[in-house]
């Protein structure tokens, strides 16, 4: 096959061959290990705090977590109608059937050459071709392709899908999203009490924005997740806000979406 770049030599030839769902649930892995490290060390800074509080607030504590759940997991198609997150719903489905992040477009190679223009999803875009919206032609005589967008993000919902059973890979990001939401009511009502806990309620489940974000497949939310997985740390103990987990998520937040190396 011809490749259009050294960069893309340099992968093939140094990345260890493994298949698609070694990858997707190493991937997984990674980002959940590093989220449950950083509960579990949020959790302990903050119980004594929490043990403190009285039986109403923990019930209060314990119905805004379910009911975030019921927000979460609920049905969310509607959340996958736009370009990129469809996009990235493809992708997770390309990776379950296997197909390698590098290879050839058999189908673009297969098309006449004055046809191939009407099988690109822009026409007009010339800087970058594209005939599905999940592999970008980096190279029109030979067809071969990569992905269009970054892909840890599908990597991560395939490794989901492999470790629940059932079609679960579009539940990544809500239960991701649940995880942060109920570690912030927890922190919210050991710290403020029942006012923190309403004013962290308010935010999270009143406004409808976090919970449009913490479904469907948002490249920046799951970013956005693991920054405030870090922020949560080192605010809980700010003695030893220095941990290998809270710079693994920083790190790990910009490898979901480069721009997010400016908040990070």
């Amino acid at each position: 096959t011809q490749w259009t770049s050294d960069e893309e030599l340099f992968i093939l030839r140094c990345v260890p061959t493994m298949s698609m769902s070694a990858y997707s649930l190493l991937t997984v892995a990674i980002l959940l290990g590093i989220c449950f490290t950083l509960i579990v060390q949020i959790w302990r800074a903050v119980l004594p705090a929490l043990a403190r509080q009285t039986g109403t607030v923990r019930v209060a504590c314990l119905a805004g977590v379910v009911f975030a759940a019921l927000l979460l997991f609920r049905p969310h198609e509607d959340t996958f109608v736009g370009i990129d997150t469809s996009a990235f719903r493809l992708l997770s489905q390309s990776i379950q059937q296997e197909q390698r992040f590098y290879k050839t477009d058999e189908a673009w190679k297969a098309l006449p050459q004055d046809f191939r223009r009407w099988m690109i999803f822009r026409p007009t875009f010339w800087e970058r071709y594209s005939r599905n919206r999940i592999y970008e032609i980096t190279d029109r005589a030979s067809g071969a392709s990569r992905p269009f967008f970054y892909p840890l993000l599908p990597l991560a919902m395939s490794g989901f899908d492999l470790l629940v059973p059932g079609q679960n890979a579009d539940y990544l990001l809500p239960f991701v999203g649940w995880l942060f939401m109920g570690t912030c009511f927890v922190v919210a009502c050991a710290l403020g009490g029942g006012l923190g806990l309403l004013f962290a309620m308010a935010l999270l489940i009143g406004s409808p924005l976090p919970v449009w974000l913490f479904r469907g497949a948002v490249l920046e939310s799951v970013s956005a997740i693991l920054m405030g997985f870090a922020v949560l740390r080192m605010l809980v103990v700010p003695g030893h806000g220095r941990h290998v987990a809270t710079f693994a998520a920083l790190g790990l937040a910009a490898s979901f979406h480069p721009l997010m190396l400016l908040p990070a």
